[in-house]
């Protein structure tokens, strides 16, 4: 999943939180053509469950029925979270080595260059 699907679904965050496309729409102050096809592909990976309205028999979803996060969609935010976590730590952790390595460099050129004076 992108970033745009992970803050879509972070909009259901709350517990018993159950919004429609109509509110996904006034809380991003989107279209709904922007907002619709993010909504749906959470709703067909199984992120977000129906919780009022109806679900036509082609699958799709009515602008006002209303839409609940489910557990599969808490683990996957949960997951996202702490990938973000493990990625900072991890460039922090390369741009330090990064740091040490080109001051190592520069010590030795300079004990060189002290040495062959």
């Amino acid at each position: 999943m992108d970033s745009e699907l992970y803050s879509m679904l972070n909009l259901y965050k709350s517990k018993n939180r159950a919004l429609s496309v109509q509110d996904v729409m006034l809380l991003t102050d989107s279209t709904d053509t922007e907002v619709c096809p993010p909504v749906k592909n959470l709703f067909d990976s199984g992120y977000l469950h129906v919780a009022g309205g109806y679900v036509a028999e082609d699958g799709s979803i009515a602008v006002d029925t209303k839409l609940r996060i489910t557990y599969a969609g808490e683990l996957a935010l949960r997951e996202n979270v702490r990938s973000k976590k493990l990625n900072f730590w991890t460039e922090f952790r390369a741009w330090a080595t990064l740091a040490i390595a080109l001051i190592a460099l520069i010590v030795s050129i300079a004990s060189a260059w002290l040495q062959s004076r």
